[in-house]
């Protein structure tokens, strides 16, 4: 690209002595644009815009063509021997620009750049960077605009996107002309080849648990990226222009198009709320802003839900409906990317004649036999499993259509229904036929409660995933662990298989009943369900029951000390057999896993995996419980560790064990309360938040601690981080004290939210320590303060753990007094005085 420079001017370039005596149409052109874009900023910000029939993209346009029609410097270029254009790109070019848009315009001229170019981009451009606008401009030939896109099919696709404004309109039209004939044409599959890959790298980047939460409009999965993506891949493999060109050549039907438009207006009118909440190019859902948006949107509370809940679920189904038909589109234009099938149609054959195989997918031969057999909406997907050949999306809109066809008769025969299951539960390599069952309404048509799943999110249960797709997900992980752990856990017999996965697709059900104590008022809506899939009362009770404790193994792992030995004799008093334990140890695991948070589950898994086995080894006869040995933790570094006597001031020998979301850190420190606060103040100026710590004694002489944190944000850096650490815990061993209180300044920035806190302090008779358990406010605060009341009195910490549930963090310590026994009443009370005096500074 070849880039005139030019040095900028404040002033408006001069007119002639005639032109400034009669009037100034320079300045009239940039007092219109202003004034217009003034007014429609007060209706926009008086929810008023439809007054205007004007958008800032039109206004924008008026500008231009009034510029270009009255400027001196493009008079003086000659229209004919140095023909322009004035071109929108980028949003502009799509006419979706925001309040404070990224204007981007391209000046196009015919064969060269004339030296007068200077002039005309200072007369144009320069007045909207001093009204504010954020211009993007360039100016390139025709040859240099072939020869880039040809190199960059990023450009490519902006000019594919691109609109004329003003200027030689020919010269726009032999430009789109060229580049669809040398190279549109030409590389058609190579172009949307790119345009695939791109939109997946997107959705990896987008799809992290923060983005599930505070989702990205544009660029999140099913945003107005994935819109673009389909109006660009059809401009590029098949010509069309307008939108509506998508229903009219059969690509959309007619309720998918006008779904898809109603899709596109629910998300642009979040984007307004978002522009009119003071971030005018922002494109971002936040936490904070979500409950406001809501009240936007016009929801209020209905049946037991909150507004919120309901705007989020909505808003959920919009974006899955973009997504779903921008995946359906690059399916057919580009199933070598998107079909993972693993012979080609020549290789493999279907074993039904209404079924075959096109281009890698499986499709109907006709549709006319779908009416009269519904059963083959069933062996389309049969098939699909026996082909390794995902459904065509002529076959997934055929399903969706004919399901009306699918009637209580058909659901009588338990032939049917068994071959139902059979779909569902398949093997975890096949699990994209899951989501497709799904997408096309076959799932709620064999259990209806998915009606009311679909798009069903609640914040405080789930705010990651709406509760249809976090019941896929829990299939999913299911699968996948039978799969993984078949030869080491025999009593998973295939009943009890299909017991556990059944458990798996209903855990939740209770959510979208609108009723309290959802696991336990299930139980009625899952006997209806599996009644009508013809399963027997034993099969059934085990599912409820399954459901019913579906949290019983989480809130053990988060509530009590699995050192001690009453905390396994309570937790099995529950529980009916050792069958019923591993499916629920199983079940618990994909439950964490499918929630999207992968530090959660990282955390909790290894004491599930205890839980799990010494409930196994007591449920056997076996008296032995587990406790708490340093070798456990840290075995290659476990000499150098003990070798250091925590008496003397050196600089601490820290072991960091790496996990995918977490890192166990375990060091020596000396004895005393205030030791172990420095440590945990030294870690969260860190940044690295503590989710686990336990002490660890070794012959009443020594103390070790083992930590579970989160890993530094920069991954690149955790090397440096982690010795940054190790000089400050040597600086504070060393008898330097720690900055507190920028510490707890910077942590006070984050806030307290949430509902106010609750404290619970008791002695259970046969244990040696007091047990604090603390729930509410979510803040990054509160472990420094917590823990800074309790070593404050002088009191012992030996295990620390903090999880979460729907009300905010949970925290339980377990402590003894300076005399290593449990806190008496009096020591109770004025402890917890002194933690609510903490949580209300």
């Amino acid at each position: 690209m070849k880039t005139i420079p030019v040095t900028r001017k404040k002033e408006i370039p001069s007119l002639s002595p005639f032109q400034a005596r009669v009037e100034n149409p320079y300045e009239k052109t940039v007092a219109q644009l202003k004034a217009k874009r003034d007014e429609l900023n007060r209706l926009f910000m008086n929810h008023r815009e439809q007054e205007n029939p004007d958008s800032l993209s039109d206004i924008l346009d008026d500008y231009f063509r009034n510029s270009f029609g009255r400027s001196e410097s493009g008079f003086k270029l000659d229209l004919i021997a140095n023909p322009y254009a004035i071109i929108a790109t980028g949003s502009y070019g799509r006419k979706e620009v925001s309040r404070k848009p990224d204007v981007s315009i391209l000046f196009i001229f015919k064969d060269t750049l004339p030296q007068g170019a200077a002039g005309l981009i200072r007369e144009i451009v320069y007045p909207l960077w001093d009204l504010g606008f954020n211009i993007n401009h360039s100016t390139k030939t025709m040859k240099d605009c072939i020869t880039t896109a040809a190199k960059d099919f990023g450009t490519l696709s902006s000019l594919i996107d691109s609109r004329f404004i003003c200027g030689v309109s020919p010269l726009y039209s032999r430009l789109m002309s060229q580049i669809r004939e040398k190279i549109v044409f030409t590389r058609k599959k190579e172009i949307l080849s790119f345009l695939f890959d791109r939109d997946l790298e997107r959705h990896l980047k987008y799809s992290g648990p923060e983005y599930l939460m505070e989702p990205d409009l544009v660029y999140s999965p099913g945003g107005l990226k994935d819109y673009h993506s389909i109006m660009s891949s059809t401009r590029i493999a098949l010509g069309l222009i307008d939108a509506r060109e998508i229903e009219y050549q059969g690509l959309v039907s007619t309720d998918e198009f006008l779904g898809l438009q109603e899709s596109l207006a629910f998300i642009r009118n979040v984007l307004r709320f978002i522009h009119l909440s003071g971030d005018p190019s922002g494109s971002r859902l936040l936490l904070r802003d979500q409950h406001k948006a809501a009240r936007f949107m016009h929801y209020e509370n209905d049946k037991g839900r909150n507004a919120v809940d309901l705007f989020l679920s909505d808003m959920s189904k919009h974006m899955d409906r973009i997504r779903f038909i921008r995946n359906q589109f690059f399916l057919g234009l580009v199933p070598e990317k998107t079909v993972k099938s693993l012979s080609s149609d020549h290789d493999v054959k279907t074993e039904s004649k209404w079924i075959n195989l096109h281009k890698g997918m499986t499709t109907f031969t006709s549709s006319v036999k779908l009416k009269k057999h519904p059963e083959l909406l069933l062996t389309v997907f049969e098939e699909s499993l026996n082909c390794h050949a995902p459904l065509g999306p002529e076959a997934m809109r055929l399903v969706h259509e004919f399901l009306f066809s699918v009637n209580e008769s058909l659901i009588d025969n338990p032939e049917i229904t068994e071959r139902f299951e059979d779909l569902l539960f398949m093997s975890p390599s096949q699990s994209g036929i899951l989501d497709s069952i799904h997408e096309t309404g076959l799932l709620s048509t064999f259990v209806p409660i998915f009606e009311k799943l679909s798009h069903h999110k609640e914040f405080k249960v789930n705010p990651n995933y709406p509760l249809c797709r976090h019941h896929l997900l829990t299939v999913t992980h299911l699968k996948t662990l039978i799969e993984s752990h078949r030869a080491k856990v025999p009593l998973l017999s295939h009943r009890a298989r299909r017991i556990l996965l059944w458990a798996g697709l209903l855990h939740d059900i209770g959510h979208a009943l609108s009723v309290k104590n959802h696991e336990k008022t299930a139980a009625p809506e899952i006997i209806k369900t599996l009644s009508r899939l013809h399963k027997d009362e034993p099969f059934i009770r085990s599912v409820c029951f399954l459901v019913e404790h579906h949290h019983l193994m989480e809130h053990v792992v988060s509530s009590e000390n699995l050192w001690a030995k009453n905390s396994y004799t309570d937790f099995l008093s529950d529980l009916e057999n050792p069958e019923h334990l591993t499916l629920l140890y199983y079940l618990s695991l994909a439950n964490l896993r499918a929630r999207g948070d992968g530090t959660l589950y990282d955390f909790i898994e290894g004491d599930l995996s205890l839980l799990y086995e010494t409930s196994m080894g007591v449920l056997a006869g076996f008296s032995q419980f587990p406790s708490p040995a340093l070798d456990a933790y840290a075995p290659d570094s476990l000499e150098k560790i003990k070798a250091l006597d925590p008496k003397k001031k050196e600089a601490p020998c820290l072991h960091v064990l790496e996990h995918k979301n977490t890192r166990t850190a375990t060091l020596s420190y000396p004895l005393g309360p205030k030791a172990l606060f420095g440590i945990v103040s030294a870690f969260l100026i860190h940044n690295m938040d503590i989710y686990d710590l336990r002490v660890i004694r070794e012959k009443g002489v020594s103390n070790y601690l083992v930590l579970r944190v989160t890993p530094p944000k920069d991954r690149m850096f955790e090397k440096q981080k982690w010795s940054e650490l190790e000089q400050t815990l040597g600086d504070f061993y060393s008898g330097k004290p720690l900055p507190d209180n920028d510490l707890e300044e910077s942590l006070d920035n984050h806030g307290l939210v949430g509902k106010p806190v609750k404290i619970k302090l008791y002695s259970p008779t046969d244990s040696l320590f007091t047990r604090i358990d603390i729930q509410g406010r979510k803040s990054v605060s509160l472990l420094y303060r917590f823990t800074r009341a309790i070593t404050a009195m002088g009191h012992t910490i030996l295990f620390l753990r903090k999880g979460y549930d729907k009300n905010g963090n949970r925290f339980l310590f377990m402590v003894q007094d300076s005399l290593g026994k449990k806190l008496s009443p009096d020591k109770k009370r004025q402890l917890k005085a002194v933690i609510e005096d903490e949580c209300n500074r």
